[in-house]
């Protein structure tokens, strides 16, 4: 409850009487006020809507106040519901059985208003207190999450780094033999095929040896082959370059001074690193406008990128049914006599309901419920983008799927 809001106090009693007086007491100092006759009729009413305090008869017929409270402590819905037991003063009750079942205070009839209104509002305002704790303690427990999570992710950068440093050296070394290799074999296939066709001092049997092994060896399709081979080999070390460099960008990004970015560039590096989570049925189209560099560090905005083509992922592996596509859209645009330039990541996924999209930013939100993925990444990425004094806009709902809009300021001249 907000102290700002009017609350709202449920008053159950078996006396009309006494539900009359209470209510009267309580709206003139400025509640509003439900009344039931029992505490069934309370239990089926609250329900509907949950009031911000309760004062509870002990003695009711079939229900007493004791069973009525223990019922609403075993309910997680009613459970932080403050509890106010009220009796005659002639009546046997026990007010240690009262606090034992959950209840708060209690206040005798016949009912004194100062009273009832100073134990009303002393219980809305520890509740009030209450919730304001726990939300700090949330706040505090997410940013302390963060920051460990943060310190997780630079020492994986750290050790993805070591470890690209490492292939690279390999590779570097694979792709210039194989270029090596490619330019020899060549001048070796030129050497072997004039040789047999020119060489006049090549006995008969000699070239008919030769034109029945290049038969039976198929010899131009071998030579095909070997050079079909030699690309397949070239094209996976080039990936595996790419990979590479790309963690190394990713990993750095940030120890390293803003400079201008291209986007494209830093598109291709998250595609890259994320097409070993694609199935055949699922396809990415970068839809390539011309648009202007970034000011950022290298690899920011590629773990933004990054960071949405997963949740894109997810989100149509979830939905399982219909296109399954995820469009990359760049262009750029004029805003406020600056250039700037967009990126939009559209997804035929699952989607979000209006009060999904007003929490995805929130630290630790997921609609993922298999709980696979720490819901860090959209408020990491919100906060990368407003570091470069960009803005993230989500539009998404349960029909269309989901579209992330990324503005960002183009680096000047």
């Amino acid at each position: 409850m907000n102290m700002e809001e009017v609350a709202t106090v449920f008053i159950t009693d078996d006396n009309p009487e006494n539900l009359s007086v209470l209510s009267s007491i309580l709206e003139a100092a400025g509640y509003r006020t439900r009344a039931a006759l029992s505490g069934t009729e309370m239990l089926d009413s609250i329900q509907k809507q949950i009031p911000d305090l309760i004062i509870l008869d002990i003695h009711m017929p079939k229900l007493d106040g004791y069973e009525v409270c223990e019922q609403l402590k075993q309910s997680a819905k009613f459970r932080d519901i403050p509890v106010i037991f009220c009796s005659a003063l002639g009546e046997s009750y026990n007010i240690i059985k009262a606090f034992d079942l959950g209840g708060v205070d209690y206040i005798t009839k016949p009912f004194r208003g100062k009273e009832v209104i100073a134990r009303v509002r002393t219980h809305l305002t520890l509740r009030q207190k209450q919730h304001e704790l726990e939300q700090a303690m949330a706040r505090l427990h997410a940013t302390q999450e963060q920051l460990i999570q943060t310190e997780k992710m630079y020492s994986m950068g750290l050790m993805v780094a070591g470890i690209a440093h490492q292939i690279n050296n390999p590779v570097n070394y694979i792709i210039n033999s194989l270029n090596g290799f490619r330019v020899d074999l060549r001048d070796l296939m030129k050497l072997m095929d004039q040789y047999a066709k020119s060489d006049p001092h090549l006995p008969p049997p000699m070239a008919e040896r030769v034109s029945h092994i290049k038969q039976e060896i198929e010899y131009p399709a071998l030579i095909q082959e070997m050079y079909d081979l030699l690309d397949g080999i070239y094209q996976g070390s080039m990936k595996v370059h790419g990979i590479v460099k790309s963690l190394q960008n990713f990993s750095s990004s940030g120890n390293r001074d803003r400079e201008p970015v291209d986007i494209a560039t830093e598109i291709d590096h998250a595609v890259l690193m994320i097409e070993n989570q694609l199935d055949d049925s699922l396809k990415i189209i970068h839809e390539r406008h011309e648009v202007p560099p970034v000011f950022t560090c290298p690899g920011k905005i590629s773990q933004v990128i990054l960071q949405l083509l997963q949740n894109a992922v997810d989100a149509v592996e979830r939905k399982k049914s219909g296109e399954n596509v995820i469009t990359i859209y760049t262009f750029s645009f004029e805003k406020e006599n600056r250039k700037n330039c967009c990126i939009q990541i559209t997804d035929t996924g699952i989607g979000m309901n209006s009060d999904e999209v007003s929490h995805a930013l929130d630290p630790f939100f997921t609609t993922n419920d298999s709980g696979s993925r720490i819901g860090l990444g959209l408020t990491s990425s919100y906060r990368i983008v407003q570091d470069m004094g960009g803005t993230l806009h989500i539009e998404s709902s349960e029909a269309n799927g989901t579209t992330v809009s990324v503005e960002l300021p183009a680096a000047i001249d």
